[in-house]
């Protein structure tokens, strides 16, 4: 590929990952889910009235074979959401974070294939963004060898993307102990019904309200805390990797990827596929020069 027809890319450098986009999108969703659970059933409790929920129920005719959402069952219900709702925040919020680690992590080898081997510069994915063929092996062959750096706990993953991409310590270390603490709360939940053992307590060992052998404890100040550190951290893992091996890599190959697939598009269409995305707008003129086509 022309370097010179890529460099006018430049400006419109994607400042974050089509992972980044949509681990934002999860973080949002799972925020709203668990604060208007919350909230209801919070309010629900504290009045002692179900009255309300009742007529509503009465009210909707679809609930009547719902089982649990029959009146008499309502009580329970509520107790039930407030139990299971820590455990689903804990849960899914790791989810989405173990989902995103890993899409960046083969983002930047794709878009930077030798860091694999230790030779960062000797493939330019901005080159290869239009290879299909090629970028599909290269997928294939890092695939396992990603899902080996993103074992363990958080010290432990964050160290071996430190190994291969250069992420500095000094990104990552101030959320490990967060990290490490809830990730290892979230596998009493997992693993262990909630009951906390030896081997998750060592990571929260002045945590007085979770006592060795109690049954864990996590509630909305823990959801706040670990929601702001997923996004804390992936904001800075985001921008190391995006400035240090992505670059232009991945808006070129989604610009190349739509051209196989929509050979009559114009560079609107394109434009308008990248808002799609979230990803940073590049301008038609440039599209069209990258690509090859008419501005309109």
């Amino acid at each position: 590929m022309n370097s010179e027809v890529v460099s006018k890319l430049s400006p419109y450098k994607a400042k974050r990952s089509l992972a980044k986009v949509n681990l934002e999108e999860g973080l949002r969703l799972v925020n709203d889910f668990y604060w208007s659970i919350f909230v209801s059933t919070q309010f629900a409790s504290e009045q002692g009235n179900t009255d309300p929920l009742i007529a509503f129920v009465n009210s909707k005719r679809e609930f009547g074979g719902q089982g649990r959402l029959r009146p008499v069952n309502l009580r329970r219900l509520i107790a039930s959401s407030e139990d299971e709702l820590p455990k689903f925040g804990l849960i899914v919020l790791f989810s989405h974070f173990e989902v995103y680690l890993r899409e960046v992590c083969m983002t930047a080898v794709t878009a930077n294939p030798g860091v694999v081997a230790g030779a960062p510069g000797s493939v330019n994915g901005e080159n290869i963004a239009g290879d299909e063929e090629l970028l599909s092996v290269i997928e294939s062959m890092a695939a396992s060898t990603v899902d080996g750096w993103l074992r363990g706990n958080y010290a432990e993953r964050f160290g071996a993307m430190r190994r291969v991409f250069g992420l500095g310590q000094h990104i990552t270390a101030p959320h490990v102990p967060t990290l490490d603490e809830y990730y290892a709360k979230r596998n009493c939940f997992v693993h262990r019904r909630g009951m906390i053992d030896a081997r998750s307590k060592r990571f929260f060992p002045s945590d007085d309200s979770n006592p060795l052998g109690g049954k864990l404890r996590f509630d909305r100040s823990d959801f706040i805390r670990l929601h702001r550190a997923i996004h804390s951290c992936s904001d800075e893992i985001d921008t190391f990797t995006m400035n240090t091996h992505v670059r232009n890599a991945e808006v070129l190959r989604r610009l190349y990827e739509a051209r196989r697939d929509h050979s009559d598009w114009t560079a609107k269409n394109y434009n308008v596929e990248l808002q799609n995305l979230r990803l940073d707008i590049v301008s038609r003129r440039t599209i069209a020069q990258v690509l090859g086509i008419l501005p309109k």
